[in-house]
């Protein structure tokens, strides 16, 4: 809770980019919970709320064209250079809210950042002291994901994130230790954060990813007439751009085991080089794969609604809003328990059961299988009941947010 009694408060959320991962996401989950908030607030406890997020210069002019940025939303420019365009957006940022604070002189201020964006807020709280309330969320610890990732990644990507990862680290922990809370997109997480860096536990609330953005359920042969894709066979839809990480390789390995020709997969990722290197290793026709690069959130909405099933095999993985994401558009995912999202399944241990796999491939082989299998009604029956508990998690997301953010 944070108290500032009937003082005037101006809220700040730093994000990545405008769209993205969950990152993004959460970011603007917390905008429009506090832009919720702001419109029931009183005079006395007036509330001033921005986002600010990152773009690469040749995106800045799109943004502008799409009107995407008002008086609310502040769009930073950066050069795409992995580390230091974060380091870059991080200096930017400090200078942006610094210029906020001589038009509100007399206001309190909350800070919220995401990810390895809190690293500026180190010089907020000196210049701003018991002025600003510091509140970090955290997605995960990059030193898993590299970990992971050197496992299959050529020898330049090994020696490069060997050199930047006590970078990646700095800009991690350090936040961790001056924020006045954290929040941890799963207990998984909090475990993860707690054991690694030593933070006391009551320092940090747990509080679910939810998804706030416009995936509907379509009907699946619309879906697919618009994609294209053939409506007499079963399709599997796997999601992601880390091949190893995301587990990539282990749902095409388990569909190279699928003695099914009625059944597709299509893959959305921009790793085609690693995937058609899958492909050859585990003998898969390439006529029985569609491949998507980047797609847009209409197109993923499509294809989630196209899809008979989702793979979601993550080795590591802090949250996961990809399974939410299909379920509203009325699409069941398998998950591994690898991810943070299985927990909240846990709402419901029937979904649980039949929702939530190990990375054992027999037993993905043989949910894949229940789940192809059932038939019309079982399956609506199925989806209706993961759609009311993706509508209390909301619930609970939000009564948590207001927990923490609100005085």
């Amino acid at each position: 809770m944070i108290a500032y009694g009937e003082s005037d408060i101006i809220y700040i959320v730093i994000s990545k980019y405008k769209y993205g991962g969950g990152v993004e996401t959460v970011a603007r989950f917390i905008h429009h919970f506090i832009s919720m908030y702001a419109k029931r607030c009183t005079r006395k406890n007036m509330v001033k709320n921005y986002i600010i997020y990152k773009c690469h210069i040749n995106q800045k002019q799109a943004l502008k064209k799409n009107d995407l940025v008002n008086e609310s939303q502040i769009c930073i420019n950066v050069f795409p250079i992995p580390v230091l365009e974060d380091v870059t957006y991080n200096i930017k940022y400090v200078s942006k809210i610094f210029n906020i604070s001589k038009k509100y002189p007399n206001e309190k201020f909350v800070v919220i950042a995401n990810a390895e964006e809190g690293l500026g807020c180190l010089l907020l709280k000196i210049i701003f002291k018991q002025r600003m309330k510091y509140i970090h969320v955290s997605h995960g610890l990059w030193r898993y994901v590299l970990s992971l990732r050197r496992k299959y990644e050529g020898f330049k990507f090994k020696i490069a994130s060997l050199l930047v990862q006590p970078i990646l680290d700095l800009m991690e922990n350090m936040p961790l230790y001056f924020a006045d809370k954290i929040i941890a997109v799963s207990n998984k997480l909090k475990q993860d954060l707690v054991a690694t860096y030593k933070l006391p536990a009551r320092k940090v609330s747990v509080i679910y990813n939810c998804i706030v953005d416009n995936f509907v359920e379509i009907e699946k042969s619309k879906a697919r007439r618009i994609l294209n894709l053939p409506q007499d066979k079963k399709v599997l839809l796997m999601v992601g751009r880390d091949i190893f990480v995301k587990g990539i390789d282990i749902g095409t390995k388990v569909f190279s085991k699928l003695d099914r020709d009625d059944v597709i997969l299509v893959i959305v990722s921009d790793k085609k080089k690693f995937i058609n290197r899958l492909l050859q290793e585990y003998g898969i026709d390439e006529s029985r794969i569609l491949l998507y690069d980047y797609v847009d959130q209409k197109k993923l909405n499509l294809l989630y609604s196209g899809a008979d099933v989702l793979l979601f095999l993550s080795r590591y993985e802090s949250f996961g809003l990809t399974p939410l994401e299909a379920l509203a558009s009325g699409t069941l995912p398998l998950i591994s328990r690898n991810c943070g999202v299985a927990e909240v399944l846990l709402l419901n241990r029937d979904l649980y059961e039949i929702l939530v796999t190990t990375l054992d491939e027999k037993d993905i082989l043989n949910r894949v299988l229940y789940l192809l299998n059932l038939d019309h009604e079982e399956y609506r029956k199925i989806v209706r009941e993961a759609k009311d508990l993706i509508f209390r998690l909301y619930r609970i997301t939000m009564y948590k947010y207001r927990e923490v953010l609100l005085p």
